[in-house]
């Protein structure tokens, strides 16, 4: 439940971003921008391919990635699928304690960007508006 609302939190603030920065540009777009970043959450996620090279380093700043490592840490998710044999033993789902703490600690460290990257642009764009 605090994953979804993390997410719904982040394309809210990238939807309120986006319409301040794209302003000109038609509506339209900014629904385009707004799918573009959840299909690059799905990707980039690591759930249905292994990353590796420079897209290991795109995957790390991803909330879908640390939330489903937060996820596969406290339900054991490696155990679980086993049987499956689905290639889903990564180290990033194993259940231990401080896995599950740096999958969360990742996870507040990407809300706080996002929020301070909103405030900045609102922030601007109200002092634009005054000016």
């Amino acid at each position: 439940m605090r994953i979804s609302c993390l997410l719904a939190c982040f394309f809210l603030l990238a939807l309120l971003c986006a319409r301040r920065l794209l302003r000109p540009l038609a509506v339209g777009a900014v629904t385009v921008l707004v799918l573009v970043l959840i299909i690059g959450q799905v990707v980039f996620s690591g759930v249905m391919f292994s990353m590796t090279g420079a897209l290991t380093a795109i995957s790390y700043i991803i909330v879908c990635r640390w939330g489903m490592g937060a996820l596969g840490a406290s339900t054991d998710l490696n155990d679980r699928l086993s049987w499956l044999k689905a290639g889903l033993d990564s180290p990033m789902y194993d259940a231990t304690v401080p896995n599950l703490v740096h999958s969360w600690q990742m996870l507040g460290l990407i809300t706080l960007v996002c929020v301070a990257a909103a405030w900045l642009v609102l922030y601007i764009g109200f002092n634009r508006k005054k000016g």
